[in-house]
């Protein structure tokens, strides 16, 4: 690769310095001079100022960097999901000693729910207990919901909670049925052994208050989970106070054909007092006769066609 060539020189221009000779270092040693650090002896102060003030301003050597913390491996963040060490003083978080609830999912019947319970309330209520999987409830034949269905949890401490905390609850006029069949205890039972002897490892007082038959495998944390979901049941049901007092049960169907056929035979008082035909359409007295008996339907219709071909 050739450079361009230099710009030719302008006739009565001097070259500039540097420019066409090439750089060459002298020949022989290279010596450097050594420039003495003053002493006080050599310091020439003013006339008029004392030596001390002379000597306060020669600079001085800066203040050295504090030596760094030697690197100590446990202050590192290790690779993968593994947490890091908290370093510089700073206390850890203190974790609870309960081991995390495990186990298989658990069914329990839950009963007796009162009418004017919304069925959204219900599904609230059962999750503050733990970890709902499914709930289903039993619809009747005409869809309306029935006064129990099956609760599904995720593990057994939250159908164990469930069955503490809801079974004999009083919601409006009802209390609730929460229970367990013969196949589920068996699974209750021995993650209640399980806890007692989780609890047995980690008390190490030997003078413990005693509990009530039955609950001898809570720990202090269960009781305040417990008092946790009983607030927020609470606060559930105040909520829903305005739908459980203002609800309005449905009609059976009985009462439904009573009322029918109460309006029908009000028409007929109409038509035979004289009242206007033109107000009493005939489609309205058929449409109000569904569940009206067939031998008294067409009474009423005969009744009502003689009553208007009398009045033409």
């Amino acid at each position: 690769m050739a450079f361009p060539p230099r710009p030719p020189l302008m006739p009565g221009v001097p070259m500039a310095p540097m420019i066409g000779a090439p750089f060459t270092l002298p020949r022989g040693p290279i010596t450097l001079e050594r420039h003495p650090l003053p002493t006080l002896a050599n310091i020439v102060t003013p006339v008029g100022i004392p030596i001390t003030q002379a000597i306060s301003k020669i600079p001085t050597r800066l203040p050295s960097r504090p030596p760094l913390p030697p690197h100590s491996t446990n202050n590192s963040i290790s690779k993968g999901p593994q947490t890091t060490s908290v370093s510089h003083g700073i206390k850890p978080p203190s974790y609870s000693k309960r081991i995390e609830s495990s186990g298989p999912a658990v069914t329990v019947f839950v009963g007796n729910i009162t009418e004017r319970a919304p069925d959204v309330m219900v599904r609230y209520i059962l999750n503050t207990c733990g970890t709902v999987l499914s709930w289903k409830r039993v619809q009747g034949a005409s869809g309306k919901l029935q006064a129990f269905g099956f609760c599904e949890f995720g593990n057994p401490d939250a159908a164990l909670r469930a069955i503490r905390l809801l079974h004999d609850y009083e919601i409006a006029d009802k209390k609730l049925v929460v229970k367990a069949d013969a196949k589920t205890k068996e699974v209750l039972d021995e993650y209640k052994e399980k806890r007692k002897k989780s609890k047995q490892g980690l008390d190490s007082s030997p003078l413990q208050d005693e509990v009530e038959e039955g609950e001898d495998y809570l720990d202090e944390d269960m009781r305040v989970e417990d008092a946790t979901a009983m607030e927020c049941i609470a606060n559930i049901l105040s909520e829903h106070r305005k739908d459980i007092v203002n609800y309005v049960p449905p009609q059976s169907r009985h009462e439904r054909v009573k009322e029918r056929m109460s309006k029908v035979q009000e028409k007929l008082v109409a038509l035979s007092s004289g009242a206007d035909i033109a107000n009493i359409p005939t489609t309205t007295n058929l449409d109000d006769m569904d569940d009206v008996e067939e031998g008294k339907k067409e009474l009423i219709t005969r009744e009502i066609t003689q009553f208007r071909e009398q009045m033409k």
